[in-house]
């Protein structure tokens, strides 16, 4: 094949569509998981924030803050915990634990999507509430490293196809046929 000839350029077109189609995809799925992930990690959180409701509400009610800040700081070994207040009946913060800073507001930035979940309980005492506890779960996800590694399996396929070895052509060819193996796979 020649570099001006119509099958070049039909294949560069059709290579551009096919990446565009995949990262179009990989959005698609980033974004649909979102739900899934908030739920799960609230699910994660159910009995420990319980536990911590529990464990403050002695606190509060005896003053002694000892057993509340060993079991917060047992809490905060979990990488999905971004931040934990307990707070009184007023609302009044008795203590709190900031580990990471939380992304509000939206960014220019396409492949940088924070997200997090307030987790919110109260604090209870003989069927009355007496303070609350908020778990701030999130996670960060950057999709900058999928997208450059997109652009070089491209880059790579696109130096394949053009090779003049033999060997690389046909193994451009076998990694075109597991791209559109894995599509499929992926909407079938």
């Amino acid at each position: 094949m020649r570099k001006g000839s119509l099958a070049v350029r039909f294949i560069v077109i059709v290579l551009l569509v096919l990446m565009v189609g995949q990262g179009a995809l990989w959005l698609w799925f980033v974004n649909s998981q979102k739900g899934h992930y908030s739920a799960t990690l609230k699910d994660k959180m159910r009995t420990p924030a319980n536990l911590l409701a529990t464990v403050s509400a002695s606190a509060i009610l005896n003053s002694d803050y000892s057993n509340l800040d060993q079991y917060i700081e047992n809490l905060t070994k979990d990488e999905d915990i971004l931040s934990i207040k307990v707070m009184d009946k007023k609302g009044d913060v008795i203590r709190e634990k900031l580990l990471k800073t939380e992304e509000s507001g939206k960014s220019l930035n396409p492949f940088y999507i924070p997200w997090s979940n307030l987790y919110s309980v109260p604090v209870k005492s003989s069927g009355e509430s007496i303070g609350n506890i908020e778990i701030v779960l999130g996670f960060t996800i950057s999709l900058i490293g999928g997208i450059f590694e997109t652009l070089g399996n491209f880059k790579d396929f696109v130096a394949k196809l053009f090779s003049q070895s033999k060997k690389d052509k046909d193994a451009a060819v076998k990694d075109f046929e597991n791209f559109v193996s894995t599509i499929g796979g992926l909407i079938g």
